[in-house]
């Protein structure tokens, strides 16, 4: 039985890796004819390629991209109610956990948004740098297999110029995705994710270097873009929320004045101890009437009396049937 176990496991490790190879070759194939198609321009570039892949792969992701990016956008938003929330469950991690979920279905949000893009991404990275690493252009257009200085694009930079424009590229995508650029944490990881970037990128093929760096820049650029675009979104959709609770309470203070006016400005005389707070506070509500704090103590009072009022009616109609009996 453990010989036939290990018959299959090494059948699944052939298989994987005759599928990665496949992946290889595919990347392979496809970045030769993106150079054929620079060659058909009149401009013979394996970097000019490699820009080309790169927005192609952009175009894919990032529809993806934007829903992680945009459900960043609204935690940010969100980070004042979900601070209260921390405060008032403190002592239930059960109870906070629960209200925090129920809020993120209100809004719209997942805080797993971002895991798919990435998910996505590494294998492209991973499968580029086997491609770039052992990719051997035709003998005729290894010229064209060159960036500036670096003049064979599967191999490292033997300056520290090309992890230097890594680390600024990562840089400056992260700092235009920070949403809140007072949080420590992003604040830190904008400082170590691109020196992260500088230490891994000085062994890797330059040619997955140029790769990031197209990457990362042309990131940057689309969220900027969108950073705006949202903004304005955000800020007309607030407008018309407010709006839209502005009116609400303007038809509460019409309702309200329209039943003191046919009261005749007068009274009921209270039977319950109940009653008499609620006029009390009418009266409170009379001399400020446009007053949302006073709306919002006469529905307690008017919640409260009403619960009162109930349970004086069943314990009446229990003493009642007690009676009967």
């Amino acid at each position: 039985m453990n010989i036939l176990h290990q018959i299959v496991f090494n059948s699944d490790i052939i298989a994987f890796a005759m599928a990665w190879d496949g992946i290889k070759d595919a990347f392979a194939w496809f970045l030769e004819k993106i150079f054929e198609l620079t060659l058909a321009m009149g401009v013979p570039s394996y970097a000019l390629a490699i820009l080309i892949f790169t927005i192609i792969v952009k175009l894919v992701l990032q529809p993806l991209m934007n829903k992680q990016l945009r459900s960043t956008h609204k935690m940010a938003k969100l980070q004042p109610q979900l601070q209260e929330i921390q405060k008032r469950y403190a002592n239930n991690r059960a109870k906070m956990q629960e209200e925090q979920a129920n809020l993120y279905k209100s809004k719209g949000v997942s805080p797993m948004a971002g895991c798919l893009p990435l998910l996505l991404q590494m294998p492209i990275l991973i499968a580029l740098y086997s491609t770039l690493r052992y990719f051997q252009p035709a003998p005729e257009y290894a010229a064209y297999f060159a960036f500036f200085w670096i003049h064979n694009l599967s191999q490292p930079d033997p300056t520290i110029l090309m992890p230097i424009l890594v680390g600024a590229s990562t840089f400056l995508q992260q700092y235009v995705s920070m949403v809140n650029k007072q949080d420590k944490t992003q604040r830190m990881m904008l400082i170590i994710m691109p020196l992260m970037f500088i230490w891994f990128v000085r062994t890797f093929p330059a040619g997955l270097a140029l790769y990031w760096v197209y990457y990362s820049l042309i990131g940057a650029a689309l969220q900027y873009f969108f950073n705006r675009k949202w903004e304005k979104e955000d800020a007309i959709a607030e407008a018309a929320e407010a709006a839209a609770k502005e009116a609400g309470l303007e038809e509460k203070r019409s309702k309200r004045i329209e039943k003191q006016n046919k009261s005749g400005g007068k009274f009921k005389q209270p039977t319950t101890p109940q009653e008499t707070q609620i006029i009390k506070v009418e009266k409170q509500v009379r001399k400020h009437p446009y007053s949302d704090e006073m709306e919002t103590i006469v529905e307690e009072q008017l919640v409260n009396y009403t619960e009162s009022k109930d349970k004086s009616q069943k314990t009446q109609k229990k003493e009642d049937l007690h009676k009967q009996k």
